[in-house]
Order: structure tokens, then sequence, then C-alpha cells
């Protein structure tokens, strides 16, 4: 089983004001449980898309599966696995 292969994407929203950022993104890995914790102050498609690819992507390549929570918030405009695909190139 590789690394980075299999994710889980959580978002975290609406904390207090922590120098400018009230948002979290968590990004996890099943199979060794590392993980990225990244603030945000805004929480869209491109936005979440441009730091997946910063913070993860450029390190450890697109997983071949990312289970979210994003649904349950409503606050994507459009398809986000779309978004990520034109950021990401592929």
């Amino acid at each position: 089983m590789q690394r980075w292969r299999d994710i889980l994407i959580n978002f975290v929203v609406n904390l207090p004001n922590s120098n400018r950022f009230t948002n979290i993104i968590v990004v996890v890995n099943y199979l060794i449980k590392m993980r990225y914790i990244i603030p945000m102050d805004l929480i869209n498609a491109i936005l979440v898309a441009k730091c997946f690819v910063k913070y993860v992507f450029k390190l450890h390549g697109l997983p071949n599966l990312i289970i979210s929570d994003y649904r349950c918030y409503g606050r994507f405009k459009y398809d986000i696995t779309t978004t990520w695909r034109r950021v990401v190139g592929s």
C-alpha cells in the first residue's frame, strides 16, 4: 500500500478569529496517520484546491481516494473535483 493514496479531508468552520483565520482544513493520511492542518480565512472550491496543491499534492501527488465532509457545509458553488482537476492540471 502506498502512502498518501487514501486521504481524509475535514473542514472545521466558523471558529473564533485567530490571526484573521476562522476555518481549518485537516488533511489526514489513512496509512501513516500524518496530517496537515491548514488555516484559512475563507473556504471555497478554488482556495481549497490551491491549498491542497501547495501543502499535499506537490509533496505526495494526487491520491486515489479522497473522503471529505465538504457537502455537509454547502459552501461550494460547483463540483470541487472539477475545480481540483483544473488547478492540478490532470
